[in-house]
């Protein structure tokens, strides 16, 4: 994997300008100016294992760092979509006579960094605007959908912006009282030109550098790295990549239900091998079924490499080979959607922001991974085959980048740190309710807070009763989320009942992707909870007791 360095500032030198085309270098403070990128899948209702939905789009920052004595100018928070994170770093100030051109450009750089920034947050929520109209319009108004959302947003950097700036002059040239930038990739050196034909150095752009910190927090169970003018918190993943310390993640009511109730959430694939097999950690790497290894493995086949299995689960994600949860580094609400145009963010939903320093490293812990950032899996697919459908490869940049997304194995509720309650979905209705993880004393106090908020006692109850063949009673037969549990619960009982039984007694232990023609006989788009409750049927298995059953049984990691 390739990582970006930052190039050394130049040395410093001092002096008078020079005529022609002669520069006065300068070095020294941090004029920081930051940003990120990231990207979700496709719902479906009713099974908490059944749905990935993701949230928020965009927020990281670009901001000017003051040095020790000048420039506090900061811009509003923004973020850079597959772009690597740059740093603006001033050089420093040069003695007479070339102090004075360097402070009026290094003045007119932090205005015009300031101006970036909010030319280009105007211009994402612009982009934004049409494609919330066009995820909202007709099915003929979200054919893609996707490939417009990435590609404008990757194309909205803050190198554009800043350098279209009217204090810079058109690159290459040099204009009189303008700034200008050398041209080509890479880092750039910015400067000034009082004249035109004399000019000075004021500052470099060039990639970010991170630093980890000294001493890191007690809760932190991998290492966490600052970076940018404002310090902003990162983790790496698996492959070595910074990646934004928290993330976030839109669920559904059933969702939720399960998670409060098994203490657990996973993919459609781990709970539906767990279910023929009673693996406590089905293997998210084994790729369950023939055509999966020659569909996406480039040389030899068998176990799925990282960027295989990140791409597997991004491709078939919607269906049974959801092997994970897909999470947004970006907090803001309600503007990520799936490949379809549909919006993650729904009725009696919840969002969380998940702290990823929380998740340990350690091979018992889940799996982490970027998908759309510098160094990320989209630049590492050396190893993947890339499917061809209907004449068509899947879009996968396009699909990761729009909603900055990250691959998660499993979650657990030691990792969740706050949790937003909305009963509707519009963004800053007045029925929501907040919780975080700090106004508590432990996390399990934390947990039933939102447990009560949202009646998960009355699902609980509503699905248990259902499972023992108890008609549907307590609290009342009218209460809404009791029924939505005994509904649920009933699918189950009712999918186990008509399933033909083993003749001979005893449980049998089956990869249900290995025989896929004999236990995934009913439509794709059916319930994962009735495909659980047909595996343990046919395998032998009793009816699960309580809503907790539809987890693993092992201890916390």
């Amino acid at each position: 994997m390739t990582r970006a360095r930052s190039a050394a500032p130049a040395p410093r030198q001092t002096g008078n300008r020079r005529a022609g085309t002669g520069r006065v270098p300068s070095g020294g403070a941090l004029l920081a100016l930051q940003g990120t990128a990231d990207a979700g899948p496709v719902p479906r209702p009713l099974h908490a294992l059944q749905c990935l939905a993701d949230d928020a789009l965009a927020a990281d920052g670009l901001r000017l760092r003051p040095p020790p004595t000048a420039i506090a100018t900061k811009g509003p928070t923004i973020q850079r979509v597959g772009e690597a994170k740059q740093d603006i770093a001033l050089l420093p100030e040069p003695l007479p006579p070339a102090k004075e051109p360097y402070s009026v450009g290094k003045t007119k750089l932090a205005d015009a960094a300031k101006a970036a920034n909010v030319a280009r947050k105007n211009a994402k929520d612009d982009h934004w605007a049409k494609i919330k109209a066009r995820s909202e319009g007709k099915p003929a108004d979200r054919k893609g959908i996707n490939a417009a959302y990435a590609t404008v947003l990757k194309d909205i950097t803050f190198e554009r912006f800043l350098l279209q700036q009217p204090a810079f002059a058109p690159p290459p040239s040099k204009e009189p009282t303008k700034l200008f930038a050398t041209a080509g990739t890479g880092t750039k050196t910015i400067g000034y030109a009082p004249t035109g034909t004399e000019t000075v150095d004021v500052a470099t752009l060039t990639p970010r550098t991170y630093t980890k910190l000294a001493k890191q927090p007690d809760e932190a169970k991998r290492a966490i790295f600052t970076g940018g003018a404002d310090k902003k918190e990162y983790v790496e993943d698996k492959l070595g990549v910074k990646t934004r310390r928290y993330a976030f993640v839109e669920k559904n009511f059933h969702q939720m239900m399960e998670f409060f109730g098994t203490g657990f959430m996973e993919g459609r694939f781990q709970s539906l091998v767990r279910a023929g097999t009673g693996a406590e950690r089905p293997d998210v790497r084994k790729p369950g079924q023939q055509s999966i290894a020659k569909d996406y493995q480039r040389g030899p086949k068998g176990t799925l490499s990282d960027t295989q299995l990140a791409f597997v689960h991004q491709h078939k994600g919607s269906g049974d080979h959801q092997r994970g949860l897909s999470l947004t580094s970006t907090p803001r609400k309600g503007e990520t959607i799936g490949n379809a145009g549909e919006n993650f963010r729904t009725d009696d939903g919840f969002m969380l922001k998940i702290d990823l320093a929380r998740i340990p490293t350690s091979e018992a812990a889940p799996i982490l991974l970027n998908h759309y950032a510098t160094g990320g899996v989209r630049e590492n697919l050396g190893d993947v085959r890339n499917p061809v459908k209907n004449g068509k490869n899947y879009k996968y940049d396009e699909s990761v980048t729009k909603n900055r997304e990250l691959y998660l194995e499993f979650l657990r509720p030691e990792y969740v740190v706050e949790i937003e309650y909305h009963p509707k979905k519009a963004v800053g209705d007045t029925g929501s309710k907040s919780f975080a993880l700090k106004d508590y004393s432990t996390n399990e106090e934390f947990m039933n807070a939102v447990r009560t908020a949202s009646a998960f006692d009355k699902y609980q109850l509503g699905f248990d009763s259902a499972l023992k063949g108890e008609p549907l009673q307590v609290p009342s037969n009218t209460d809404a989320t009791c029924k939505k549990g005994w509904d649920t619960a009933s699918l189950y009982v009712d999918a186990y009942d008509k399933t033909t039984k083993p003749t001979t007694p005893g449980i049998t232990t089956v990869d249900p992707f290995a025989e896929k023609a004999k236990y995934f006989t009913g439509p794709p788009s059916e319930f994962t909870i009735i495909k659980i409750a047909r595996i343990h049927a046919m395998t032998g298995r009793p009816k699960i007791r309580k809503l907790a059953d539809l987890g693993p049984k092992g201890p916390t990691i």
